[in-house]
This record gives structure tokens, sequence and C-alpha cells, in this order.
């Protein structure tokens, strides 16, 4: 499976208001296809692309950085991905 981290801001936007409404906290998968909601999920992407983004999380829930040290995070727009599936 692959795919691409694309910006799509009126989904970013939406995400935004389902995480403030939910209170979601850490990481946590929302999830669209085609525009459409589809699932979220406390948890990691499956695919994902790179491994600073949960040590962030780890060190926001033990107190060593605060909510603004993480808005400085970019997110890799752009980057590539892919995933093997095995289900024999």
């Amino acid at each position: 499976m692959g795919g691409e981290i694309v910006k799509r801001p009126k989904i970013i936007e939406q995400v935004r208001k389902i995480v403030k409404t939910i209170k979601l906290d850490y990481i946590s998968v929302v999830q669209f296809i085609d525009g459409k909601l589809i699932e979220i999920n406390p948890r990691i992407a499956g695919a994902f692309p790179d491994l600073e983004f949960p040590l962030l999380a780890i060190k926001l829930a033990l107190g060593e950085i605060t909510k603004e040290d993480i808005k400085k995070y970019k997110i890799p727009y752009g980057i590539k991905l892919s995933r093997y599936v095995n289900q024999i």
C-alpha cells in the first residue's frame, strides 16, 4: 500500500473541530476517504512517516514539553509512505 502526506486545509479545519469537540489527547488517527470522515482511533497510524512525533507525545505525557512545543513540529508534507500488508 502506498500514499503521500498531502496538505488539505479543509480537512485540517475539520480535524481541528473534531479534536476540540471530542478533546482528543496525544496521538489519534482521524481518517478521511474522499473528504468523508470514516474513523477516529486513539493510536499511531500504521504507515507513520516520522518517529519524532510519537516521541513528542511521550514527552508531552511526561510533562517534559508543552503543547506549545508540539505546535512547532513541522508536518512532513510531500513524504511518500509505503506499508506492507500480508494477509495470508
